[in-house]
Parts: structure tokens; sequence; C-alpha cells
């Protein structure tokens, strides 16, 4: 029988494999423990990958998801990924089928195309998945005109903007802009479908009002021309990152089976 190896060199032999299984286990912790105290796009970890698939009408000119500002570069993936929600974009078709004598889409519509149209099939590496319509006009379920609806309150998987009707409200005074309010009602919308609300909202230290804040609220109309009452700020609300650091898969992400939209 071979003569045992001393004490002081298994010591020796166990110190490395302690050191591996500990950085092990402390990158675990971090991929995958929630970070309940992270407010800030400063501490943010990536939480959840979602796949968006995106479809308009022939009639309705498709936006712009990356825009220069006087702040910067702001996208659809960047103002999400300041959360922890990393967004893989498909552009799919273009052409949708629409007759105007229709008239303006409602929630029940919308969601008949959802189920026709939708087509993509998400990469395996995504965590869940989104629908998007650009249509011509959206009315709500009382009537009044729209800039975007989020259609599928159960699922949260499917939303809706209607970039025109941007145009038309903004056209006469805050032209500048449009670009940036058409991004912006986007992923106020998408918002909705991760399940933030109106109220999660948040004045940010200049003044302005995050992403979560409806454009009424940014905004006053005469006459149906619509002036700012402060440039848009494509942010979210400390609130908003909190909850994307920290709550659990059901309650962020879409998807059947997971926690429905719930009016507050």
């Amino acid at each position: 029988m071979p003569p045992r190896a001393p004490d002081h060199r298994r010591a020796r032999l166990l110190v490395p494999l302690l050191v591996v299984l500990l950085a092990f286990l402390s990158l675990t912790a971090f991929v995958y423990l929630p970070n309940t105290d992270c407010a800030d796009p400063v501490c943010v970890r990536q939480r959840y990958s979602v796949f968006l698939e995106v479809d308009a009408f022939a009639q309705v000119e498709p936006i712009a998801f990356e825009l220069e500002t006087a702040e910067g570069e702001v996208s659809l993936a960047s103002v999400l990924s300041a959360g922890g929600v990393e967004v893989l974009t498909a552009i799919d078709q273009m052409d949708l089928p629409y007759d105007p004598a229709a008239g303006r889409l409602d929630r029940a519509d919308l969601y008949q195309y959802s189920r026709t149209w939708r087509n993509r099939t998400p990469p395996q590496d995504a965590d869940a998945q989104l629908y998007a319509l650009l249509a011509p006009g959206i009315v709500s379920d009382t009537g009044e005109n729209l800039f975007g609806l989020m259609f599928d309150y159960e699922g949260r998987e499917g939303f809706a903007v209607a970039p025109q009707q941007i145009v038309r409200a903004f056209a006469q005074h805050e032209a500048e802009y449009i670009p940036l309010l058409q991004l912006r009602t986007f992923i106020h919308e998408m918002l909705h479908a991760l399940n933030r609300r109106h109220l999660d909202a948040a004045q940010m230290p200049d003044g302005r009002l995050t992403i979560e804040a409806p454009t009424k609220c940014i905004a006053d109309v005469q006459r149906s021309a619509w002036r700012l009452l402060e440039p848009p700020l494509l942010a979210l609300s400390p609130s908003t990152i909190r909850f994307f650091q920290s709550a659990d898969r059901a309650s962020v992400l879409p998807g059947v089976g997971h926690s429905p939209f719930e009016l507050r």
C-alpha cells in the first residue's frame, strides 16, 4: 500500500478547488439571483431576453428604432437594456392588408390580426416573445383615438402603435419630435407588455417624466393640436429598473400562464 499523503499536502490540494468552487458560486449568484437593491442602470444585470416580431400595414411608414438626439443615441434596445432586458427585434411583414373603409382598429381587430399574421419563431435563447403591430389608426374601447395600445391583457403578448396618429397630433407644433415620440410610444406600450403601468413613472431630477407616463402627461392638447410640455425623456423609472432586476419571471415576462396585466 502506497504511503498516505501528509495532511498538509491534502490541504494544499484542496485550497485551489475551494477557490474555484467559491468563484463558481459567486458567478452563479451574480447571474441568477435577483438584484433587489438595483434601481439605476449602473448596477443593472441582464436578466431576460425578449424576442419581438414587428409587422406593419401597407399604408403605414415604419418607425425608427434608433435615433440621434441632443443627449446622444437612443434606441429601443438601449432603453430596455438599461433595465436588464435584452430585445431581439425581427422586422417581418411591412404590407399587411387593410381596407381604409374599415376605419380605425380596436382591441378585437388587433387581436385577430395577431392571430393571423404572427408567424416568426423565436430563437432558442429567448425567454419570451412579443408581437407588435404598426397600425394606421387605433381606437379605444370608448371610441377615443389612441397613439398606442396593448391589446392582449391576458398573455401580455401583443401591442400596437399608430405612428400616423402621432404625426397628425404633433405635426403643427412639434414636428421635430415626431420620430422620438413614435419611439417613445412604442417602448411605452412594450413596457405594458412587461407588466409596467402608468403609476410606475417617476419625475427625474431634471423635472421630466420617465417613459411609463402616457404622452398626455407630457403634452397639452388644444383643438386637436398637441404641444409638448417637456422634451420627451426615453428613460426607465427607478421602480421599473428595480422591478426588472428583482421580480420573478412570471411577473415580468409575457406569455400564457404568466401573471396577466392588472390595472391599478
